[in-house]
């Protein structure tokens, strides 16, 4: 049973028992008020459309517990056409009552047959006796109308003749029942497909109709709004949720997004979206996410574009650090890197600056964030700026189309590396201080803030004091990135990790095995060749050098006899080989610190030149014994 045939007298139920060996139909007689309870009942058994006639037809439509299509048997004009045959060879007077269908079709066919009839036209059953009554007082004798007009007619002894459906008529509804079943079946397949669809949305989503109310809820919104959408659908949406409307969608005809909105303690972003049909607003989406699954989801985003590229390698491990002084600065850097204050590492060029940025970072609390580093120094102002900062579409020709994120937007909640900051232009460092105080930055072209969490650690071989006393440099902007400074020494100052580090870089070298070289230790001539040079190119330098070294070599070992040449070479002008009478240079210390650097350097020229004891002596103008005595002080 698909259809529930409501037949108002017994005539159509016979008619209807017929027709069930044709159509999937279940017939139950009942007129007007009664017909509307048997109509409720067959739908509480499944059937999806319900077919009669006439007032009862009208009353279930009407029904609000009925809420499957409702097809009305029509009267047709052959119907009326039998019936009104009849009045026409009556010479008393005549009335047709009827609801407003009946009344419609009576007056067409009492016209083309110059019938002169009076109509009585009801909205309910109750209306009938009134009408009786009028009929009744004028004088009529002979009524026209359905069952229930015809079935109360007889109680005031009025002649009836009732207005029957043809088989025609009714298989016609019956049909158009079917139809009106599939087509409401095919919407129901399409609205559940589009149901799942937006319920599978992780965001929450509303749809407005054309009278502003709320058609549509998702699961996903009715979690975040705790509402049900049966509960809330047909309302204003501003009824259900305060300070929540989409009338600035119908005003202007634009989406409206990024709007933060709180609801229950919760912070959610809203973006409303207009459904138009031939330019006019017919409705509107309202799409709903948590801020905090936004930010979450950028960071993700974040990470997963800089795993691929910008991303902290070293760590503190690949600091040498055999030097007291080291050591001491690489235990301040794990200090700082616990916090998110900003830091300032200042120091010559090639003494390490980057890799002690990259540890801080991932000793840091932010080591799974990104780590954005960027050199101010490699491009002109107006590209830096929007390298930085990011751009909205259209913010200036060439711009790429949808905008595009900026340096500190992609760093949120890691790392930023400002290296070579002294090259910042002052325009940009004013911008550059907004963004260290404010904690938020605005895109090229753009309006509105986006906030950021990132700690900054700049980086720079200049003096940014000096630089900020000749007016090159921003004084606020400095003592904002020089909460926190780690300044690198050069080499020179730290030659106990010289030797360490030219050892550490052989065996790297030889792992591709293009050479074998026999390196078992570095020879005393090398040795003092390495701690003699001043390497103003620092770790760099030293790291060069020994690469150019050991394949120019040619698997030759580091003591053979062109050492010597080869390294004279290499080092070029800027190093000069000790000779006999060259100066010492006095390094930095307490006397006795200088007095055991010279004493080293001398223990060096004798071991590579052989000079006597008594030579060392005179020239440093003290006894043979005094030196040997000092220098079994040193070498221990």
């Amino acid at each position: 049973m698909k259809i529930g045939l409501i037949a108002p007298y017994p005539a159509l139920v016979r008619l209807g028992i017929e027709l069930q060996r044709h159509y999937p139909i279940k017939v139950e007689e009942g007129d007007l008020g009664e017909g509307v309870k048997k109509a409720e009942n067959l739908q509480r058994e499944g059937a999806k459309a319900i077919v009669s006639r006439g007032g009862t037809a009208l009353l279930i439509k009407s029904s609000p517990y009925v809420y499957v299509p409702v097809i009305e048997i029509k009267v047709t004009g052959y119907d009326l056409l039998k019936v009104l045959a009849k009045v026409k060879s009556l010479k008393d007077r005549t009335a047709i009552i009827g609801f407003s269908n009946v009344i419609a079709g009576g007056r067409k066919i009492a016209k083309s047959l110059n019938l002169h009839i009076q109509y009585f036209e009801i909205k309910n059953e109750n209306q009938v006796n009134a009408c009786l009554q009028k009929v009744r007082a004028l004088g009529i004798i002979n009524i026209v109308g359905d069952h229930i007009v015809v079935k109360k007619a007889r109680s005031f002894k009025i002649n009836t003749m009732l207005i029957e459906s043809g088989e025609e008529a009714v298989i016609g509804a019956l049909k158009e029942a079917e139809n009106t079943i599939e087509a409401v079946e095919r919407e129901a397949r399409k609205t559940e497909r589009y149901k799942t669809i937006l319920d599978s949305i992780h965001e929450g989503i509303i749809v407005i109709d054309e009278n502003k109310k709320i058609a549509v809820l998702n699961k996903q919104a009715e979690n975040l709004l705790r509402i049900k959408e049966n509960l809330v659908q047909g309302k204003q949406l501003n009824f259900v949720l305060r300070g929540l409307d989409v009338e600035d969608v119908w005003k202007t005809g634009e989406k409206h997004t990024g709007y933060v909105w709180k609801n229950k303690s919760r912070e959610l972003v809203i973006n409303r979206f207009p459904i138009k049909v031939g330019g006019e607003v017919l409705g509107a989406v309202v799409n709903i996410t948590p801020l905090k699954t936004l930010q979450d989801t950028e960071i993700k985003v974040r990470k997963s574009l800089y795993k691929n590229g910008l991303i902290a390698e070293a760590n503190f491990t690949c600091i040498t650090q055999k030097s007291k002084i080291m050591q001491d600065l690489v235990m301040r850097a794990q200090k700082y890197a616990r916090t998110n204050l900003t830091i300032l590492i200042t120091g010559e060029t090639g003494t390490g600056k980057d890799i002690f940025a990259q540890g801080i970072h991932n000793y840091s609390p932010f080591r799974d964030n990104p780590f954005v580093a960027v050199n101010c120094a490699a491009f002109p102002e107006s590209l830096l700026e929007s390298e930085l900062f990011g751009y909205e579409e259209g913010a200036f020709t060439g711009a790429k189309r949808g905008g595009n994120p900026g340096l500190f937007e992609l760093a949120h909640k890691g790392t930023i590396v400002l290296d070579e900051i002294a090259e910042m232009p002052l325009s940009l460092q004013n911008r550059l201080l907004r963004v260290v105080e404010e904690k938020r930055i605005r895109r090229i072209g753009g309006t509105k803030f986006i906030p950021i969490e990132v700690r900054i650690i700049a980086v720079t071989n200049k003096d940014l004091e000096k630089l900020v006393g000749e007016e090159k440099f921003r004084k606020d902007l400095y003592y904002r990135v020089n909460v926190l400074h780690l300044n690198i020494p050069p080499l020179r100052d730290r030659k106990e990790d010289i030797i360490p580090i030219f050892e550490e870089t052989i065996p790297s070298l030889c792992g591709d095995n293009l050479h074998r070289i026999n390196f078992e230790r570095i020879t005393s001539e090398l040795s003092y060749i390495l701690l003699d040079y001043s390497w103003l190119g620092n770790v760099r330098e030293l790291i060069n050098f020994a690469q150019r070294l050991f394949f120019i070599s040619d698997g030759l070992t580091y003591s053979n006899n062109k050492l010597r040449e080869t390294t004279k070479s290499e080092l070029g002008e800027k190093h000069k080989l000790i000779e006999d009478n060259e100066i010492i240079r006095l390094s930095n210390g307490t006397l006795r610190e200088i007095e055991e650097d010279i004493l080293r350097r001398y223990a060096m020229v004798r071991r590579k030149f052989g000079k006597s004891m008594s030579e060392i002596a005179r020239e440093l103008g003290i006894s043979r014994t005094t030196l040997w005595k000092k220098l079994k002080d040193v070498e221990a």
